[in-house]
């Protein structure tokens, strides 16, 4: 093993060792999550189906017929209608602890399957730098995703993160697989493996089609130019740099084909037809002013520079033995731009706002992972710039005490900053939050008051439940509750879950 791969084997047991700190809480926390708002409206047929049948398969193929039903009748998104319906509670709510589990999971194997397939397969880089990239680019999303009901509901109210962070999530694992395949060897010998993984990803990217429009919106986007590089490819030289396989084409044409069937739902009018859209041209150009306005204004936090300066430094560390050319910085900076505005655009058009946290999540997430591509890709094009023509002036050992002069530089003011940070508020990062109601006991509090409801909730001789107000909301689990009016959607849906004729909130 070189300097080089030892350098950073050595940085990533520190990176992955601090990822895994910070989100053990998390998961931790999750077993004092408890469900609410749509997790009994949308998920109420399959659970009263598990409740019919005790059958766990049975619950699941509703969740599927649940999926039709609201692309006939209410939504577009068939593949988030079908999930949403399969919340973990529809087993009993202690099953709702998973909500958290299942979407770190899926953000980290997607964010860690997409970077080893671009940077490893596609682009030759080693298996360590792609790691250590994969880390960074995972701590900067979850740890500094901004304060408040955003956090809650990307990772703790199972039917808006499910439909939402972890689409963000699984696009990602499905675009890793896309570029595996660009480097698939012709061996006959597993030719039907192939054809079983190229099938696979095919359904995959149609089910992908059926997400959320943001998410969906942008892996269409994706395809179309999978497809418009593939062509070009079969009589010029590639456009992206790497030669594209005629199979790729298959999976992005379902991605776009699962799009345009959701597009055409009928239950897209139904839904439509109660809220005000706004004019394309102008969603797209405050989709643009957004990104400006909103991620780089108000959501680049100063440990969020000193990460993506991070990725920069090992980014020209590690890229010397890089064989393609990046040539094209504008173009790429403008893609960044556009592909981050592309995912505010569609709440925009439909209903003017994106304004749910569940939303602003994953625009959050994605201009993270575009900035940390778009950073790369500037600092290995500035670096191929230079070494052009001429040999470098610094030796190997001198580049190693650099670099490590510079790691530890910027890895001392992150420490130093996160601790002041922290002490000032214990929320800042999401994994000390979660530590927050962990040790100050309002997480505890929480799941105590939820169990004592659940015993009203219940309970078959009251008909007219009231509940008490919550003493405690942490942050990272309390979504929205209940009110004192039994007329309100979130009452009714509590009420019909529970089989009661009313639900309400009362003070004491």
């Amino acid at each position: 093993m070189n300097d080089k791969s030892t350098l950073l084997k050595k940085m990533n047991i520190g990176l992955v060792a601090f990822f895994l700190c910070s989100v053990i809480p998390m998961v931790i926390l999750g077993f004092f999550n408890w469900p609410s708002a749509d997790d009994l409206s949308m998920a109420y047929e399959t659970h009263v189906k598990f409740q019919e049948s005790g059958s766990v398969l049975a619950a699941l193929g509703y969740a599927i017929y649940m999926g039709g039903w609201y692309y006939m009748n209410w939504i577009g998104y068939f593949f988030s209608s079908a999930l949403t319906a399969m919340c973990p509670s529809i087993f009993g709510e202690g099953w709702y602890w998973l909500t958290s589990l299942i979407m770190l999971t899926m953000l980290t194997a997607g964010v860690m399957v997409f970077f080893k397939a671009l940077f490893v397969k596609v682009y030759g880089f080693s298996l360590e730098f792609a790691k250590a990239v994969a880390v960074i680019v995972l701590l900067i999303m979850i740890n500094s995703m901004p304060n408040g009901g955003i956090r809650a509901e990307a990772f703790y109210w199972y039917s808006g993160a499910i439909n939402y962070m972890f689409m963000f999530g699984l696009g990602l694992l499905w675009l890793g697989v896309i570029f595996n395949l660009f480097t698939g060897a012709g061996d006959e010998s597993k030719k039907p493996k192939r054809i079983a993984r190229l099938v696979a990803v095919s359904l995959l990217g149609f089910l992908l089609g059926g997400a959320n429009y943001m998410t969906a919106l942008c892996l269409a986007i994706v395809s179309v130019g999978l497809i418009i590089a593939g062509v070009h490819d079969r009589t010029k030289e590639p456009i992206l740099s790497f030669k594209v396989r005629i199979e790729v084409l298959f999976p992005a044409i379902c991605n776009i084909l699962g799009l345009v069937v959701s597009a055409v739902a009928p239950g897209n009018k139904v839904r439509g037809a109660s809220v005000d859209s706004i004019n394309p041209l102008v969603a797209i150009f405050r989709s643009v002013y957004h990104v400006f306005d909103l991620c780089i204004n108000e959501w680049v936090r100063w440990e969020v520079l000193i990460l993506l300066l991070f990725i920069a430094l090992i980014s020209a560390r590690f890229s010397s033995g890089l064989k393609v050319r990046f040539r094209h910085p504008f173009l790429f900076s403008l893609f960044v731009l556009l592909m981050s505005a592309a995912n505010i655009t569609p709440p925009l058009y439909a209903t003017g706002n994106f304004e749910a946290g569940r939303m602003e999540a994953i625009i959050y997430v994605q201009f993270i992972l575009l900035s940390a591509l778009l950073v790369h890709y500037i600092t290995i094009w500035i670096c191929q710039t230079i070494r052009k023509g001429r040999a470098t002036a610094v030796d190997k050992d001198a580049r190693n005490q650099i670099f490590v002069f510079m790691a530890n530089s910027l890895l001392g003011m992150l420490f130093i900053g996160m601790l002041l940070s922290v002490y000032v508020n214990p929320r800042y990062l999401t994994g000390t939050s979660a530590l927050y109601s962990l040790t100050s006991g309002e997480a505890a509090t929480y799941k105590a008051e939820n169990v004592e409801r659940l015993e009203v909730l219940e309970d078959d001789s009251i008909k007219d439940a009231e509940l008490k107000q919550h003493t405690a909301q942490p942050e990272l689990l309390f979504y929205t509750d209940i009110t004192r009016d039994p007329e309100e959607w979130v009452n009714k849906a509590t009420a019909t879950y529970y089989n009661k004729e009313s639900v309400k909130l009362v003070s004491d």
